[in-house]
Parts: C-alpha cells; sequence; structure tokens
C-alpha cells in the first residue's frame, strides 16, 4: 500500500504538530503538505469537480487584506455540524454557529411551542442532544481510545433515554443514531483490516491507531455490549420509571380497594365481605406496575394508528416545508365589541423555513449531481432528515405542521452547510500551508447576517400572533400572507 494512502488512514484523527514557536514541524507520520496533497484534499469534499475545499482564486481578485487562521488545515478538511449544544465547536467558525443558533431561537414554531409547554419541546431538545453526541462519535477514529468513544456513545444513549420517555418522536430518531452508529462502525471495521494487512514502518507502528485497529474485533464486541446498555436496556428503565408517580399516587390511597377489586373481578370474594387489614405485596405492585405500562403503550399505538377522525387545521406532509396550514392554540378578546384580538398559532418563520427549504433542495441536487461526496457531515444531516420526516410520510392518521418541528434543526444546518460552502468557494483563497486569505466578493460575507436579521424582523412583525398579545384585528389580517392562513380560530 503507497505511504500516502497510509498516512492518510492512520493520521485522520492527528492534529497538526508544532513546535514551541507554533510553527509546524514536519516528521513521518505528519508531513507538512505539499501542493499535491492540497489538491487531493480539496477534491476529497467535493467530489470530482476539483473545486478547493477552501475556495478558489477568481479573477480580479486582489492582494490579501488579512490572514485567517480560524480553519483547520487544508488536509483535514472537516466540516463539523450537529445540534446546537456545540455549534461553535462543530462549525468552527462563530459566526455560523451565531446564525444557526440564531435562526432557531427566531423560528416562530420554536417560541410559540416553548411558550405554551408543548411536550414536543421536549422531545425535539433531548433530539438535538442525542443526535449532536452521536455526531461526535462518528467524527472520531481509530486513534481515539475506546474510553474516549464509549462517552459520547453513552451521552447519546441516556439523552435516547430521556427523549423516549418525553414523546415517541424521539424513537424515530433512535433509528438514525443505529444507522449512523453501524456505518461507523463498518467503515472502521474496513479501515482496521487495511492497517493489519498493510506493511508498515516503525513509525507507523508506533501509531495508536495502529494497535487499535489489531484488537478491533474486541473493540467492536465491546461497544456494541455498551451500546445494549446505553440504548435498550437503560432507555427502557427510564421509559419505565416515567410511569411511577402515577402508579405510586394510585397505590397509596387505594391499594386496598385495588386488591379488592382484583379479587372480586376473579371471582373470589363476594361482595358482601371485606377482606380485613389486605394490601398489595411488592410482588403484586411490580406485576402490576408492567402490566400497566404495557396496557398504555399498546392503547396509545392502538389509538394512533386507527385514528381516522378529521381536523381544520391538518396538513399533509408535503405541505410542511412552507407552512402552508398553521395550527391555533389559543384566542382571546373575541368579543365583537372589542378592537383588539389576542391569538397563539404554530408556524415556522418565512425567513426560516422557506429559505431552508430551498437550501436543503439545493444540497439534495448538488449531491445528485456529485458536487458534494457523502462525508460525515452530509450522512449525518440526510439520516436525522430522514428519521423525523419518512415515519410521517407513511402515517395515514391526520397530522399537524408542528410535527415538522423535530426536522426544523436538520434543514437550517443543511441550508447553514451550503451557504458555508459557497462563502468558501467565492470569498476564502487558500495557501499552501493551510492559511487562508480573504480576497474574494465582499458581499459573500454579509449574506449570513442579512439572513438572520431578516428573520428576526419577521419574528418582530409576526410576534402578536405567536404569542398573544392583543392587537388589532386588521393588523392579524394583513398578516394573513397566504390563502391557508388564519390566526383567529376558525373551526
Amino acid at each position: 500500500m503507497p505511504f500516502s494512502q497510509i498516512r492518510y488512514i492512520l493520521l485522520a484523527h492527528r492534529s497538526s504538530e508544532k513546535t514551541d514557536t507554533g510553527q509546524r514541524i514536519d516528521t513521518p507520520l505528519n508531513p507538512l503538505p505539499t501542493s499535491k496533497d492540497l489538491q487531493k484534499s480539496f477534491t476529497v469534499g467535493f467530489g470530482k469537480t476539483g473545486a478547493p475545499a477552501y475556495g478558489r482564486r477568481r479573477k480580479g481578485i486582489g492582494p490579501a487584506n488579512k490572514i485567517d487562521r480560524r480553519r483547520a488545515p487544508p488536509e483535514r478538511c472537516n466540516y463539523d455540524f450537529g445540534t446546537f449544544g456545540g455549534t461553535k465547536r462543530m462549525f468552527k467558525r462563530p459566526e455560523l454557529a451565531l446564525l444557526a443558533a440564531g435562526l432557531f431561537a427566531f423560528d416562530f414554531m420554536h417560541f410559540s411551542q416553548t411558550r405554551i409547554s408543548t411536550i414536543d419541546v421536549y422531545g425535539v431538545f433531548f433530539n438535538m442532544c442525542m443526535t449532536y453526541y452521536m455526531y461526535k462519535f462518528i467524527k472520531m477514529d481509530l486513534g481515539d481510545s475506546l474510553k474516549d468513544t464509549l462517552i459520547p456513545l453513552g451521552l447519546s444513549g441516556l439523552f435516547f433515554g430521556l427523549g423516549c420517555a418525553s414523546k415517541w418522536i424521539c424513537i424515530y430518531t433512535g433509528a438514525a443514531l443505529a444507522v449512523m452508529f453501524f456505518v461507523k462502525m463498518i467503515t472502521l471495521w474496513v479501515k482496521a483490516n487495511k492497517i493489519k494487512n498493510a506493511k508498515l514502518t516503525k513509525a507507523e507502528e508506533a501509531d495508536p491507531a495502529v494497535a487499535n485497529a489489531r484488537k478491533f474485533p474486541a473493540r467492536f464486541i465491546k461497544t456494541c455490549l455498551f451500546c445494549l446498555l446505553f440504548f435498550i436496556i437503560i432507555p427502557v428503565a427510564i421509559y419505565s420509571a416515567a410511569y411511577r408517580p402515577y402508579y405510586t399516587a394510585q397505590w397509596k390511597p387505594n391499594a386496598e380497594q385495588t386488591k379488592i377489586a382484583r379479587l372480586r373481578a376473579a371471582g373470589q370474594l363476594e361482595y358482601n365481605k371485606e377482606p380485613e387489614g389486605e394490601v398489595l405485596t411488592f410482588s403484586e405492585k411490580v406485576k402490576t406496575y408492567v402490566d400497566g405500562v404495557i396496557d398504555n403503550q399498546k392503547y396509545m399505538f392502538s389509538y394512533h394508528s386507527g385514528l381516522n377522525s378529521t381536523h381544520p387545521y391538518q396538513s399533509a406532509w408535503y405541505e410542511w416545508p412552507l407552512g402552508n396550514r398553521p395550527v391555533w392554540f389559543y384566542s382571546g378578546g373575541q368579543n365583537p365589541d372589542t378592537t383588539k384580538f389576542g391569538t397563539i398559532s404554530t408556524f415556522g418563520n418565512p425567513a426560516v423555513w422557506w429559505i431552508c427549504f430551498a437550501g436543503t433542495l439545493t444540497l439534495f441536487i448538488m449531491f445528485l449531481r456529485n458536487r458534494f461526496r457523502l462525508n460525515a457531515e452530509i450522512f449525518f444531516i440526510f439520516a436525522c432528515m430522514a428519521s423525523s420526516m419518512l415515519p410521517w410520510m407513511l402515517i395515514s392518521r391526520c397530522v399537524f405542521v408542528y410535527h415538522y418541528f423535530a426536522t426544523v434543526p436538520m434543514i437550517i444546518l443543511a441550508s447553514v452547510y451550503v451557504l458555508k460552502h459557497y462563502e468558501d468557494k467565492f470569498y476564502y483563497i487558500p495557501l499552501e500551508r493551510g492559511d487562508m486569505i480573504s480576497g474574494g466578493a465582499k458581499f459573500v460575507p454579509k449574506i449570513k447576517f442579512i439572513w438572520l436579521a431578516a428573520a428576526i424582523v419577521l419574528f418582530a412583525v409576526f410576534y402578536p400572533v405567536i404569542s398573544g398579545i392583543q392587537v388589532s384585528r386588521e393588523y392579524i389580517r394583513a398578516l394573513e400572507w397566504l390563502p391557508t392562513w388564519t390566526f383567529f380560530g376558525t373551526w
């Protein structure tokens, strides 16, 4: 196997070694990039087009005006994305983290759902947490220790259990977690086999990735057993524990009556006879608890799967990206004599949803046209998006636009990914040693701030119809931009 290939397999996890002065040093396992290496790294992330990962020289660009060292060296070409708990670390650029977090914060649905404390808020929060830590896991490599890889896996499983106990939408996301986990493990297995079958130098043999590759089968088994604990056993325990307050409240005042009812139902006690001092035993409580939890799941599944009623605010899944049908939650001041009216509806900020729909569609089309190769970031975005949307495509019962809430963080990430790509392409210019200069089209970096400002302005304009404060009916009518929008609680 060529040395260059071994280097790209073994050193994906290593950061650039530097001297005390901050200068890169040339080592057998971490050589300084050559012009050929740079060109190779440029094509890794963006397919066969040869477009540099950090931009390209354009005609008319003048001399450099500043050096930007915020980005990783070209040979590392990492586009870190995830949920919003660590956007700054994942984007590696504070302004993009601000953009992503700001778009989500000023989204109408995020505000209205949290304002009235719907259960969806907790599910979406835990969704973001579990996917973030799974993303941290899939970005690790063979050089990372087993302990380091298990920490994000354990946290992802813990938040998965908390999410499932909040709402079933997190179970859908669990499918994405499983896909990402097994794809990552298969990828590591292939890398480990390549390393074990390659002829390595003494310097390469000293790399931790080599030792981990040789014992990868045992590591794989340990990791799977760990996931069995944190993604199945612990989530089931958390989910079951969520019912404890309900059954505890039943046992304390009605323990004796519960047993009487059970004995009578079994024909073991006549109605005119009362047992003296009999209460539920511990084993009877456990059986009642387990049976109750199982029966509750059966009831919820049968109810939702068999629901065939209609609703004036229902909408199909293909209408959600554009927010064609808001859901009305509250109205006040309906007195005809009053001049003001208060209402709360949930739908998306047009500056977020409409633009993100275009951005997500652009990312998908560019991926199909081979402008983007399937890297960890695109795989993460598509997997999470599919897990949150596909179940609703297959459900025949009436659904609502707020079921799209869990997908909103992913469409924001997809759109910021596309924006970042074009910003790198038209604004940043790569240098030979991995630094960059900013000398492209000056308006390009301003796009993200214009986008965020537009979201904030629309948030202020639509604030009355998502907060419940009373304003004139004429003002509310003026906000009904689409024929399907109504904010007056019309049934």
